[in-house]
This record gives C-alpha cells, structure tokens and sequence, in this order.
C-alpha cells in the first residue's frame, strides 16, 4: 500500500484521542471531528484541529494558503500567544510528493506552489496520494515582486488579466493552462491599495478562471508515479522526479502581453514519496528437541 493511504489516517485519530476526555467536556467536538476523520477517504487531506498546535508541528510542515483564512492564534516555549501566522497546519500528509521550485523568475513568484526558500512552501492539496491524480480544490496564488514593482512603475496601472500555462516537461502533460481576470473579482480595498504609488494586484487561489480562457481551467495536482517496493523476488524501485515548467503572461485592458511580461517561466520538481516497505516474512515457531524420540509398538494377542 503507498505510503499514507491508511498509516496517516491512523496516525491522526491517535493522536486527536490523546486530548479525548473521560467523559464530555470541552474537547468532546475534537474527539468527533477524530472519529470522523477515520471514515473519510484515507487520501483526504484534513486541517489540524487547534489543539495539535501545540502537540507540535504536522508531518511535511504543511501549511495553508494565506488568502483561505485569517490568523491562528499559537503558543511559544513561554506560553504566550500571538495571531501572527496567517496558515493552518495539515494532517495526514504521508505520502504526498515532495515539491520544489528549482528556477526562480525575478518578475513574479508563487507563495503556495512549492518549497522554496525566500519565496513560499508547498500547499498540500496541491499534491496527490496514492496516485490519484486529479484536480486540486483550488489553484496556487501568484504574486509579483516588490523589487520589479518598484522598476515598473506604470505595470500595475496596465495590468488587467494573468495568463497561466503549467506543463510536466517529463511527460509533457498540461497541468493548468487559463486565464485570470485580476481587477473584476478584487476586493475594493485591494484595488484601492493597487492605485497607490508601488501598489500591486495578485492572483488569489480563490480566484475563478475565464470560462473557455484556456485547455485546463483546474490545477491538476503534482502526481509524479510512485515507485514499486518491490519483494523478495524484485528489487525496490527509485523514485523518479518529474519537472514542471509554469509561464506567466500579463495581459492588458485590450488582452495584449505587457511589454517584457510574456512566457515568464519558473520552475519546478516533484519527487514521489519512497514506497513503504512491505512487513517481512516471519520465521514460524519450532519446537526445539534435545531428546531422541522413543516409539514402542503393542501386539495384540488373540
């Protein structure tokens, strides 16, 4: 079985039931939500429940996108607690693929798609398990750089639309290709923020595509083919990564790339978990004999 589709599930319920109380209380939601985790489907990604912050940090050091929800009160080494960090910690992470951005682009970058020092971390739904590929339930964020901002002055002012194409170069398999209306589906304090000097819209992962914009308006998730743990008679399979190729196009009011702003690319590898080893045989119990058998054989007369 690949690496997460049951252990993980396992894992999380013990460790929600270690907060379990004897009997009701304030944690009897938490022991629900534990039950209930164990019925979902073993690849189904969870958010951890409060109280497993401070049971310490989530397997892969996952953590959510920041436009999905606000701050998380957490608790230091002295106790105190801050609302400083805007992500939620996953469960139930074992066996996703390990994603990270192996070209950074100087123009723009994505805070969700993949490990990257400096620049974000990998987004758990964007990965998938137990090589079920499919579409992730939203698409990663990109930003632009604070330091092309300041170079560009009137880019903000143009910009209208983003266009996206992410292609698996190993395969050659189309994991997003679409376009994003950055103006219409903005708060108004957000394009307030974007009229001033240095000001700049980006693009949410809550943020609806334009229907019929592109070839695959959903992000497919990473789904790199996990290797076999081979047996007794085979030898363990390598995991082979696979790398992804993602061009940004900006587009004006007239839909026209911005000058300088077309096929930005950056770039990426996905690693699939190492297969879990299989149980190996176990010797079956024998009796020792340090005494030699004695038989007798009886014949009946008559």
């Amino acid at each position: 079985m690949p690496r997460g589709c049951l252990h993980g599930v396992l894992q999380d319920v013990t460790a929600n039931a270690a907060v379990w109380p004897f009997a009701g209380g304030a944690q009897h939601v938490s022991s629900s939500r534990a039950a209930s985790a164990f019925l979902a489907p073993t690849n189904a990604l969870t958010m951890a429940e409060p109280h497993q912050q401070l049971l310490g940090r989530p397997r892969h050091g996952a953590r959510l996108g920041a436009s999905f929800m606000g701050p998380v009160a957490t608790e230091d080494a002295e106790g105190k607690t801050s609302a400083d960090d805007p992500f939620s910690p996953w469960t139930n992470t074992a066996g996703l693929p390990i994603v990270t951005q192996t070209s950074k682009n100087e123009k723009y970058f994505s805070p969700d798609i993949a490990d990257s020092a400096g620049d974000g971390s990998f987004k758990p739904v964007f990965g998938c398990k137990c090589g079920d590929w499919n579409p992730a339930p939203t698409h990663p964020m990109i930003e632009f750089r604070d330091s092309f901002i300041q170079s560009h002055p009137k880019f903000t002012s143009q910009l209208r639309k983003l266009k996206v194409n992410m292609t698996d170069t190993t395969n050659g398999q189309v994991h997003w290709d679409a376009t994003y209306d950055l103006r219409r589906f903005a708060s108004p304090e957000d394009l307030a923020r974007s009229n001033q000097p240095g000001g700049k819209l980006k693009l949410l992962d809550t943020s609806p595509a334009e229907k019929g914009s592109g070839n695959q308006l959903r992000f497919m998730t990473f789904c790199p083919p996990e290797p076999g743990a081979g047996d007794d008679m085979h030898p363990a399979e390598k995991a082979i990564p696979h790398e992804y190729s993602l061009k940004v196009t900006a587009l004006d009011a007239d839909e026209q790339p911005i000058d300088g702003f077309a096929d930005e690319e950056s770039h990426y590898s996905a690693v699939p978990p190492e297969p879990e080893q299989p149980p190996g045989s176990e010797p079956v119990p024998t009796a020792a004999f340090t005494q030699p058998f004695a038989s007798t054989a009886k014949i009946s007369e008559g």
